[in-house]
């Protein structure tokens, strides 16, 4: 019988895509990226998201694809190079001339999205000018009333430096203990929004020292770590947007941390159990993380 330790490692494994998979992610991204280029010429493009980050999981359904299509001065009214709607349908119809398809692209929020014939494996791209007097991209958001979209500020490459200093913080070990709680969030708390979450992980800092060798002790901490970051303010790691946490009501803070409390409890217990009573300690991982954990 598998130990409780070994077994959270292979449902973590089970979380990475697999060479093959990345390959054809690759490919795939390299041919997108080439059609973008020939129809806009970008000043620069690069994957951004949670795949940019190294923190998707199985199954991948999409990749953000980020294009720098200029530069714009940021000034107390600045001049927009278009409408962001406009800009949205100018970005789909470009993808459309150089990547034919039986339907045209999905324009959606921020993005536009490409499906793929080869894999089940979709990409948003998403337009955006550097600002070239100030940190950070500006992205368009589309809403239903053409009268309130507007241009919004992000930088999803200093996203991507906090997660790495997080993660490297860590030992390594965050990424993996991320694609956990995505997994269980995915079945247990689907209200919480998953980039705040992932945001939440970023101010962990691991047991030190650490009783047990894996990820189990690590995990327990984790969750108890969560469930008090989730009832105060989640800034954005790059300081240009708004608290990623503002969706949440007090209620809804209340309930998200007493499950993640209560995910703490059970994978502690499953580390005090895994020993005297595996049965039990296997059944309440299995029930953490459906599909994927496989002890028995």
């Amino acid at each position: 019988m598998r130990n409780v330790g070994q077994a959270l490692q292979e449902a973590i494994e089970s979380l990475e895509l697999s060479r093959e998979e990345h390959e054809r992610v690759t490919t795939r991204m390299q041919e997108v990226q080439r059609a973008l280029r020939t129809a806009f010429g970008p000043k620069t493009d690069f994957i951004s998201g949670s795949y940019g980050r190294g923190t998707s999981i199985r199954p991948l359904k999409d990749i953000d694809f980020f294009v720098v299509l200029g530069d714009i001065v940021l000034t107390p009214s600045p001049a927009r190079p278009v409408r962001p709607s406009d800009a949205l349908v100018e970005l789909r119809d470009g993808i459309h001339r150089e990547i034919p398809r039986r339907t045209q692209p999905v324009i959606q929020r921020h993005s536009v999205r490409l499906e793929s014939l080869e894999t089940p494996i979709q990409f948003d791209v998403i337009p955006a000018y550097a600002c070239s007097n100030a940190p950070g991209y500006l992205i368009p958001e589309r809403k239903k009333d053409a009268s309130e979209e507007q241009w919004v500020r992000t930088d999803p490459r200093k996203h991507q430096d906090a997660c790495a200093r997080a993660n490297q913080r860590c030992g390594g070990r965050l990424n993996p203990l991320i694609k956990l709680v995505k997994h269980w969030k995915g079945h247990h708390a689907k209200g919480l929004k998953s980039f705040h979450l992932e945001v939440m992980c970023y101010g962990f800092q691991p047991p030190r020292p650490l009783r047990d060798p894996g990820y189990l002790e690590p995990l327990e901490a984790l969750f108890s770590h969560l469930s008090r970051a989730v009832m105060v303010g989640c800034p954005d790691p790059a300081e240009l947007g708004g608290d990623l946490d503002d969706y949440l009501g007090s209620s809804q803070r209340a309930a998200a941390s007493q499950l993640l409390e209560h995910a703490a409890r059970e994978v502690r217990l499953a580390r005090e159990e895994q020993s005297s009573r595996p049965d039990s300690a296997h059944r309440r991982m299995r029930e953490l993380f459906p599909g994927i954990y496989r002890g028995s």
